[in-house]
């Protein structure tokens, strides 16, 4: 376990005994070294001395000897204690060797150790960003309460509404239904009008119908308009009659040069109301030409080349609730007599112009 001890850091509790151990056997089999290398000295001196006086005393010789066997003791011990010295120096090195590990071990455990509370701060972080989450949610919930709760009361005023739909739209369908059996029955009523209409406009035909346009029997006041002759014509119950005037307007006009002998030329007009000039002479009906075709008149006596032939055709238009001339004789005088100013007087012969 590490053990904080200050500035200088952490460490092992048994590496720093084993250093101190090392350090105290250090110190002293250097001691013993010293004291070897000093009994080494004497003893050389011892012998040499010894050597000197070998000649004349036996009592120095044996001292010598000693003093030898002393040096070789001193210089076994001074070895062992080299070698004791090399070892605790081997044991120092390892011991350094191990205390570095140490450190490297306690710098991962505090690296370890910094990274655990940075995870442990962050988690408690996390702890309190939840908790405001959570808090917040419950707000939210809160909040989705109320509005559930609003909702559902929206829903059933939506209900009640949907319901009063339905019976309008029930309503609305029955009305739907009865217009539906109006509407068939207007849409009968329109065919049978239609054919009814169909029935007196036969519409245009370059022939004289025969039968209306469903094929039935003509009825009195069946129209048509004839493209062959271009006009609108009735039918009166037993014949077909043209309801207006061939000529487009009052009065038609053609004027020709003649050519040697020609006796026909063309206009349109109604049967009666034409009138033919030659060289500004008036010709009569029926002696001087013939007018009955409705598209051209034809001379008795054919014309000399470059003859003025001038013919008018006048449009003829009947009029509904007309006076004769002697009913409107009898009606202008039965008005001056009974009291009308004489400026409302007009006989027929007036009104015709003093003409008979």
């Amino acid at each position: 376990m590490a053990i904080y001890r200050g500035s200088g850091g952490s460490g092992d509790a048994t590496n720093d005994a084993s250093i101190s151990a090392v350090t105290a056997l250090t110190i002293r089999a250097e001691d013993s070294r010293d004291a070897a290398a000093s009994s080494a000295g004497a003893a050389s001196g011892s012998a040499s001395a010894a050597l000197a006086s070998e000649a004349g005393v036996d009592a120095d010789r044996v001292a010598a000897e000693t003093a030898k066997t002393a040096a070789q003791t001193a210089k076994t011990a001074a070895e062992t204690a080299k070698t004791a010295s090399e070892t605790a120096k081997t044991a120092a090195e390892l011991a350094e060797t191990n205390a570095d590990d140490s450190a490297i071990a306690a710098a991962a455990s505090a690296s370890s150790i910094t990274g655990a509370v940075t995870a442990s701060a962050n988690s408690a972080t996390a702890a309190n960003d939840s908790a405001i989450a959570s808090a917040a949610s419950a707000v939210t919930s809160g909040t989705k309460a109320t509005t559930a709760t609003t909702q559902a009361g929206i829903s059933t005023t939506k209900a009640g509404e949907a319901n009063d739909s339905a019976i309008a739209a029930a309503a609305s369908a029955s009305s739907i239904t009865g217009a539906v059996t109006a509407s068939a029955a207007s849409a009968d009523a329109a065919a049978a009008s239609y054919d009814t209409f169909d029935d007196r406009y036969l519409g245009a035909k370059d022939e004289v119908p025969l039968y209306d346009n469903d094929g039935d029997a003509l009825i009195t006041g069946a129209q048509y308009f004839d493209t062959s002759a271009n006009e609108q014509r009735v039918f009166t119950g037993s014949i077909w009659k043209a309801t207006g005037s061939a000529v487009n307007g009052t009065t038609s006009r053609e004027v020709y040069t003649a050519t040697s002998g020609q006796t026909t030329y063309a206009i349109v007009y109604d049967s009666g109301f034409v009138d033919v000039y030659q060289n500004g002479v008036k010709l009569q009906t029926a002696t001087d030409f013939t007018a009955t075709s409705g598209t051209n008149i034809v001379l008795a006596v054919g014309a000399v080349t470059d003859d003025i032939i001038d013919i008018v055709a006048y449009g003829a238009f009947a009029v509904a609730n007309t006076y004769t001339k002697t009913e409107a004789d009898s009606k202008f005088a039965a008005d001056v007599e009974g009291g009308a100013p004489d400026s409302v007087y007009l006989t027929a012969q007036n009104y015709n112009g003093g003409n008979p």
